[in-house]
């Protein structure tokens, strides 16, 4: 007997079928009619007419199961556009995240798995028809780290050559399945789950079967329960794979830790890829180059000017970069934010 008083038999058949697996699959069965349904009513109420339903539409879909993804969303604490011609947000260091941002680029071993703006990050299921939040009873959500420069191919990556597993949680509470792949539950309305404050054991490089990594991306991908407890992936949802990020040493770490987007006036101390020598040679910059028109280039103003004039030159810019021992690719990050 249900909640209602209704006598519900149970067919002969299910008698011997676990009764959470039984109340998993009717709840995840509810929650999808209602879905549809909320889509349906809300296609009509658009329309201004009910939606007929005709016997073959009905055979066409009886069955099936609505598609979903998982995706990884955290709320953003800053507030500074990243539009270039924004004439307010140009200076502020404080800019957006991206659209696929999930983790800082770089963090060290033990380190919390949080957002460039450090903000917490949260997994959640929606629908690929209308990229709404859904529900699915009885989900899990499973996590794993994989190759980070194998983008289509999720190579696994749970333990390292000494057996110790990559990634771990500061929540005591995280379960951890036999493999070390970590286990969270999904809130019920709608399917979301914040990250137990996630952080990599490995530090750079990591090894496993005999080969060296050093980006990683976290994924996520949604179980449910069989019979026996064991988890299965659940084929109408997809998986969701982080943003690349790395595990640096503390000099680098340090680097990651400056704003990405410095102010004018700033020293040139707080741009990432300039050291202690690249400073003082940049102090004394004359001294180095006699041909440029700067006595000193301290601040991120000055460092700009600089760039204009070596711009200039291609002889002046390979010369300035030997000086810096710095390479091309970090030269033109630092134009690109200046």
């Amino acid at each position: 007997m249900d909640q209602t008083g209704v006598n519900v038999k149970l067919p002969d058949e299910l008698r011997d079928v676990p009764p959470e697996v039984l109340e998993g699959y009717v709840q995840r069965r509810i929650s999808l009619f209602m879905s549809q349904a909320c889509t349906l009513f809300a296609t009509s109420d658009l329309a201004g007419t009910a939606a007929p339903s005709s016997p073959e539409s009905s055979a066409g879909t009886e069955g099936a199961e609505e598609q979903c993804a998982l995706r990884f969303e955290h709320v953003c604490k800053f507030q500074g556009c990243t539009s270039k011609a924004c004439t307010l947000c140009i200076n502020n260091p404080t800019k957006r995240c991206g659209d696929h941002a999930t983790f800082a680029d770089c963090c060290a071993d033990s380190q919390v798995l949080r957002s460039p703006c450090n903000a917490d990050v949260s997994v959640q299921m929606v629908s690929l028809s209308t990229g709404q939040p859904v529900a699915l009873y009885g989900a899990e959500v499973q996590l794993s780290i994989v190759d980070g420069e194998d983008v289509g191919q999720f190579n696994k990556l749970l333990h390292s050559d000494e057996g110790q597993p990559l990634l771990g949680a500061h929540l005591t509470t995280t379960q951890r399945d036999t493999q070390g792949r970590l286990l969270l539950p999904f809130a019920p309305v709608p399917s979301s789950s914040r990250l137990p404050e996630l952080y990599m054991t490995a530090k750079n490089p990591f090894q496993a079967r005999g080969s060296k990594y050093v980006s990683f991306r976290l994924l996520a991908t949604a179980i449910e329960r069989d019979a026996d407890g064991n988890a299965v992936p659940l084929a109408c949802v997809q998986p969701a794979v982080s943003c690349r990020f790395v595990i640096k040493t503390q000099r680098t770490l340090n680097d990651s830790r400056k704003p990405e987007y410095p102010h004018h006036h700033d020293d040139i101390t707080k741009l990432k890829f300039i050291g202690d020598k690249s400073v003082e040679r940049l102090r004394c910059i004359q001294a180095h180059m006699p041909d440029v028109p700067f006595q000193s280039v301290k601040t991120v103003g000055e460092l700009h000017n600089l760039m204009l004039h070596v711009d200039q030159s291609f002889k002046t810019e390979a010369i300035l970069l030997e000086l810096l021992n710095m390479k091309k690719p970090s030269w033109d990050y630092l134009r690109s934010v200046l």
